[in-house]
């Protein structure tokens, strides 16, 4: 195993392992933590020419327990990773969502939201703007963003974060390995989407729905109330 520090390969040497992914991981990470940070994001290592990830392992109480684990090897009992799902809104109230590329194993061809698992050395908010630059090429206004809510499942902690910001499609540039498409979609239509089995049932989702109908009636000005003089 060699332990590799992604930055500072040579431009050929991240041919080999996988140039468009790592090269956009690099330049996720230095979007997320500053122009070093590449040289420090964690974390991968090269195993018979494939890129591999690395994430901090945890234990239930989501305390780091001083150890990784490599991705596809399965966790142990009792222990945890994290999992980011991004969620766009724009000011109409639509989401951002992504096809995912016919290739992938997991679910090929189905629409669903960004997301993705934080790297060794990563927090939620670093790999959720990492993961929305990495796939689809938006720059995350985290400024904009708040975590919603968590569900701890049976290996994972699923953080749901929630980024109020609108951009346009044609800026938008997607990792083809995993992504094939983009659009804004109301909730209406993903209800129809998961209806015909055209996208990913997450499990919280009307809750989700409920948050940012709330979100926006409280942004709304309200009317005053009284008599005029």
């Amino acid at each position: 195993m060699v332990i590799l520090m992604t930055s500072l390969l040579p431009p050929s040497r991240q041919k080999r392992l996988g140039g468009t992914f790592v090269s956009r991981l690099c330049n996720a990470a230095a979007l997320t933590w500053g122009a070093n940070c590449g040289r420090v994001v964690a974390v991968c290592f090269e195993r018979r020419g494939a890129f591999v990830e690395l994430w901090d392992v945890y234990d239930s109480n989501r305390e780091k327990v001083g150890k990784t684990a490599v991705r596809g090897q399965g966790l142990e009992a009792g222990e945890y990773h994290v999992v980011v799902h991004i969620w766009l809104v724009n000011s109409e109230g639509n989401f951002l969502i992504q096809k995912r590329a016919a290739s992938v194993e997991a679910a090929p061809n189905i629409w669903a939201t960004t997301g993705g698992s934080a790297l060794a050395g990563e927090n939620s908010a670093a790999a959720c703007a990492r993961e929305l630059y990495e796939e689809i090429g938006v720059r995350a206004d985290m400024g904009k963003a708040r975590l919603a809510f968590t569900e701890k499942r049976a290996d994972c902690f699923c953080d749901i974060w929630i980024i109020r910001q609108s951009i346009n499609i044609e800026d938008c540039k997607l990792q083809v390995e995993e992504v094939s498409e983009v659009k804004w979609a109301s909730p209406g239509e993903i209800r129809f989407m998961i209806a015909q089995g055209t996208f990913w049932g997450y499990r919280y989702i009307e809750g989700l729905f409920s948050l940012v109908q709330a979100d926006e009636s409280e942004s709304r000005p309200r009317k005053r109330s009284g008599f005029n003089s």
